[in-house]
């Protein structure tokens, strides 16, 4: 009955969309199937997409977790989760192929890039796990397709901050590298040119003000 129950409820609420690119398509699907490494029967928890790519955020939300299990046999590598509030649910990203750059408490928007597909923990090649839960907690899980929207979200670019780069000289390109930073974070306005003047000087007095670096 609860899943009766809670396929009419999904019915009325906004979908999410695919978190994986759009052409790929789901290769081991959510319930009971054999395990591919230890080759006995075991429930999958989500789905299995194998590409290697970019990983966007179904919805909204916000990052609630981030883990690494990185056992071979048992682990679900670099983790991610999400949680959402429309629809209120949440999702869940294994084999990460590095930790998300996003932080714990980021906000993100649908279709913004999250993290890249691997292989680590107990995978057999690249792919996504992708996981739904009623809550954060494991084993709240049910079938994503049921609110998927099967339609992959349009990327949203996120500026990415320059960073800090050094010839060994407290020279032009080094200065030019505080300045690009120092604006990125909206505290010079004025040329990147390399030269310290004054509003250089002011800009990274006001950073440093603020506890930067």
């Amino acid at each position: 009955w609860w899943f009766r129950y809670r396929n009419r409820k999904m019915a009325g609420v906004m979908k999410l969309s695919n978190p994986w690119p759009a052409g790929e398509t789901i290769r081991s699907g959510w319930g009971y199937r054999k395990h591919p490494i230890t080759g006995r029967r075991k429930k999958h928890r989500g789905v299995d997409v194998g590409y290697n790519g970019p990983i966007y955020a179904p919805a909204d939300g916000k990052v609630v977790h981030k883990g690494a299990s990185l056992n071979k046999r048992t682990g679900g590598g670099y983790t991610l989760i999400l949680e959402h509030q429309s629809p209120r649910v949440w999702t869940v990203y294994y084999h990460l192929r590095e930790p998300s750059r996003l932080l714990k408490g980021t906000r993100v928007k649908r279709g913004e890039i999250i993290a890249h597909t691997g292989t680590t923990g107990a995978s057999t090649g690249i792919h996504l796990h992708f996981e739904t839960r009623r809550s954060r907690r494991w084993g709240s899980d049910f079938d994503p397709k049921s609110i998927l929207g099967h339609v992959s979200p349009k990327p949203v670019k996120v500026e990415e901050k320059p960073k800090l780069t050094e010839d060994g000289l407290i020279g032009r390109q080094t200065w030019g590298a505080v300045q690009r930073m120092l604006k990125a974070d909206g505290f010079y306005k004025g040329r990147v040119n390399g030269v310290p003047g004054a509003s250089t000087v002011r800009g990274l007095q006001k950073f440093l003000n603020q506890g930067g670096w």
